[in-house]
C-alpha cells in the first residue's frame, strides 16, 4: 500500500491524494492544484495518460489509444479554470474531412462537415433520405444537450441523486435508453447509413447492438457541433500538455506506484 502523503507546510485538509494519472486523473489534479490544494498523483505505469499512450518506433510516433479528440471546449475550459490557455501548450487541428467509411462490398462513405457535401454522399447511397437525416440530427441534438447540461456537467454526489424522478423522466422523454442500432434505424433504411452513424460507440469500446441511444450524442457532435479535432503530434501530446500544466501547478507525480488500498478513518481518506 502507498503510505501517507509526502509531509508539507499545506493544512491537512488541502492536500489532496489522486490515484491514477489516465485523462481523468490529470484533470481532477489540475482543477483542485487551481483551487489551492496541494496534489499528488500515484500511478500504477511507468507513464501518465492512462489508456491514451504512445508507441514510438522506427522514427514515428503512433497513438495506441483514441484517435479522435471531441467536445475540445471541454479541455479549453479546464486549461482556463487555471488561468492557462490551451492553445500555449498544444496545436489542435480542425478536420475538414472526419473519415472514410468502407463497407464490405467496396463502396464507401466519406463523413464531411461540409453539409451539401455530406447530404450529396448519403442521397448517393439511400435517396430520399434528407428528411429523414435531419430529423436524426435533431433528435441527436436533443440528446446531446440534455446529456451534458443534465448528466455530464452535473455532480452527482449520492447515487438517489443520478436515479431521482427528474433524471428518469428526461431519459424516458429523450428514449435516451433505447437500443442504440433500433433507433438510428428509424431513420434509415439502408444498412449502410445505419452503421455509418452506429460505429462511434465503438469509440468507448461498445458494440451498437447493445449500446443506448444516447450515444447518438457522438456522430451530433462530429457534424454539428465542435467537429473533429486532431492534437498536433498525436493524442498523446494532450496528455502532454496536461501533464505539463499540473506540474506547473505543484501537482506531483508518483509513477510505478500501485495504489493497493485507502486508509479511511472516521469516513475521511487518511491515506
Amino acid at each position: 500500500m502507498v503510505g501517507p502523503l509526502a509531509a508539507s507546510s499545506a493544512r491537512p485538509n488541502k492536500r489532496v491524494a489522486v490515484v491514477g494519472a489516465g485523462m481523468g486523473g490529470l484533470a481532477a489534479a489540475i482543477r483542485l492544484a487551481a483551487m489551492g490544494f496541494e496534489v499528488e498523483v500515484f500511478e500504477k505505469n511507468a507513464t501518465v495518460g492512462g489508456r491514451v499512450g504512445r508507441l514510438e518506433a522506427g522514427g514515428f510516433s503512433f497513438d495506441t489509444g483514441p484517435s479522435l479528440l471531441l467536445m475540445t471546449d471541454t479541455y479549453r475550459e479546464l486549461f482556463h479554470s487555471a488561468g492557462r490557455d490551451l492553445d500555449d501548450y498544444v496545436r489542435l487541428i480542425p478536420l475538414d474531412s472526419d473519415y472514410r467509411v468502407t463497407f464490405g462490398d467496396g463502396d464507401s462513405l466519406t463523413i464531411r462537415r461540409t453539409l451539401p457535401e455530406l447530404i450529396n454522399e448519403l442521397e448517393r447511397i439511400e435517396p430520399g433520405v434528407t428528411p429523414r437525416f435531419y430529423r436524426f440530427l435533431e433528435d441527436a441534438c436533443n440528446k446531446y444537450r440534455l446529456g451534458r447540461s443534465e448528466f455530464v456537467e452535473r455532480d452527482f454526489d449520492r447515487a438517489r441523486d443520478f436515479f431521482g424522478l427528474r433524471n428518469l423522466r428526461l431519459l424516458l422523454k429523450t428514449r435516451a435508453v433505447n437500443n442504440y442500432y433500433r433507433q438510428v434505424s428509424k431513420f434509415f433504411a439502408s444498412e449502410k447509413l445505419r452503421q455509418a452513424f452506429s460505429l462511434q460507440t465503438m469509440y468507448l469500446g461498445l458494440s451498437p447492438f447493445e449500446a443506448p441511444a444516447v450515444y447518438s450524442l457522438l456522430p451530433y457532435t462530429e457534424l454539428a457541433e465542435d467537429g473533429l479535432w486532431f492534437p498536433e503530434g498525436g493524442m498523446y501530446s494532450l496528455i502532454e500538455a496536461m501533464e505539463r500544466l499540473a506540474t506547473e501547478l505543484g501537482v506531483r507525480f508518483h509513477l510505478n506506484s500501485q495504489v493497493e488500498s485507502v486508509v479511511v478513518t472516521k469516513g475521511r481518506a487518511r491515506g
